[in-house]
C-alpha cells in the first residue's frame, strides 16, 4: 500500500461526525427550536457543557457578570456560535495527539488554526460581513488536512516537513513531492466525507491561493488572508521554518482590504486568539 493508498483508507475510516453536533443542527433547522432546548441537548456532554459555559464568561462576549448556566450560555453566545463551538471542540477531540516529532509539534498545528479562526473572524467583522461566527470555525477547519497527517501519518508527514525545510518550500509541495497528495486535497476530502457546507470544502481545497477555481467566494477569500496574517504574526505552524506565504493580491483587491490591515488588527488578533485558545482548547 503507497502513502496516497494509506492516506485514502484512513479517511474512510475517520469516525462520522458526533451525534451532538449533528442533533444541534437539525435543532438550529427547526424554527421552533431556542436556546433552551439547545441548552438540554448539550448539558447530557459534560465536558461540552463545560467548555460552552466556559466560553460565554471570556472577554470575547463582553459578559457582565458570571454566566453561571448552559441555558444563559447559550442565550449569550447564539445558537450557531454554539454550534460552531461544539463542533471545534468535537474536532478537537478527534484529532487530539500527544504524539510530537522533531519536525513539528501538534500544540503548534493548533494555535496556528485557532489564530486563523481568530483573524478570519475579525476580518469579516471588519468588512461587515454576516454570519461572521461561520469564519471562525472556516479557520479552525482550513488545514485540516495537516491534523490528518499528523494522526495517522507522522513518519511520512515528518518526511515531508524535513523535505520543506531542506529546499525551503511552501507545506503542500513538500507533501505532494513526499507523500503524494497534499493537505489541502486531504482536507477537501475528509469535508465531503462529513458532509460539510460547501464554503467549508473550499476552504480546505483552496485557501492557500484564496480563489475558487479562480472565481472569488467570500469565506475563502478570507481564510486565505487569515492564513498569511497568522504567519505574520508568528501563529505558524512551522515555526518559522520554510516560506512565509504571500497574500494573493488579487484576493486582497476583491475583499477591498485596507493597506494596513495587519496593523490595525494586530492587538485584537492576539486577543481575541488567547481568548479562543483558553476557552476551547485542551482545558476542559
Amino acid at each position: 500500500m503507497n502513502a496516497v493508498e494509506k492516506a485514502l483508507k484512513n479517511i474512510e475510516e475517520l469516525p462520522t461526525l458526533p451525534g451532538i453536533y449533528t442533533r444541534l443542527i437539525d435543532m438550529i433547522a427547526d424554527p421552533h427550536s431556542s436556546s433552551k432546548d439547545a441548552a438540554n441537548l448539550i448539558s447530557v456532554d459534560q465536558a461540552a457543557s463545560l467548555k460552552i459555559l466556559k466560553a460565554a464568561n471570556s472577554p470575547l462576549y463582553g459578559t457582565r457578570g458570571k454566566i453561571d448556566t448552559l441555558y444563559r450560555a447559550v442565550s449569550l453566545i447564539g445558537l450557531e456560535e454554539t454550534r460552531n463551538l461544539i463542533f471545534a471542540m468535537s474536532v478537537i477531540n478527534l484529532f487530539e495527539n500527544d504524539r510530537t516529532i522533531a519536525e513539528i509539534n501538534p500544540l503548534i498545528l493548533w494555535k496556528h488554526s485557532i489564530a486563523v479562526g481568530s483573524i478570519a473572524r475579525i476580518i469579516a467583522e471588519k468588512l461587515n460581513f454576516s454570519s461572521i461566527e461561520d469564519y471562525f470555525l472556516a479557520g479552525i477547519l482550513h488545514d485540516i488536512g495537516k491534523l490528518f497527517f499528523f494522526k495517522f501519518m507522522p513518519l511520512e508527514y515528518a518526511a515531508a516537513m524535513r523535505y520543506m525545510n531542506e529546499i525551503g518550500c511552501y507545506p503542500y509541495e513538500a507533501e505532494t513531492e513526499k507523500i503524494g497528495i497534499n493537505h489541502t486535497e486531504i482536507g477537501e476530502l475528509i469535508a465531503e466525507k462529513w458532509n460539510l457546507p460547501e464554503n467549508i470544502r473550499n476552504v480546505t481545497r483552496y485557501h492557500e491561493n484564496g480563489l475558487v477555481e479562480g472565481g472569488f467566494e467570500k469565506t475563502t477569500a478570507v481564510i486565505h488572508i487569515a492564513n498569511v496574517a497568522s504567519h505574520m504574526l508568528l501563529f505558524s505552524e512551522t515555526n518559522g521554518m520554510g516560506l512565509i506565504p504571500e497574500p494573493n493580491i488579487n484576493v486582497w483587491e476583491l475583499l477591498g482590504l485596507p493597506d494596513n490591515l495587519f496593523d490595525e488588527i494586530e492587538q485584537i488578533v492576539f486577543e481575541s486568539y488567547e481568548t479562543m485558545f483558553d476557552s476551547i482548547n485542551f482545558v476542559a
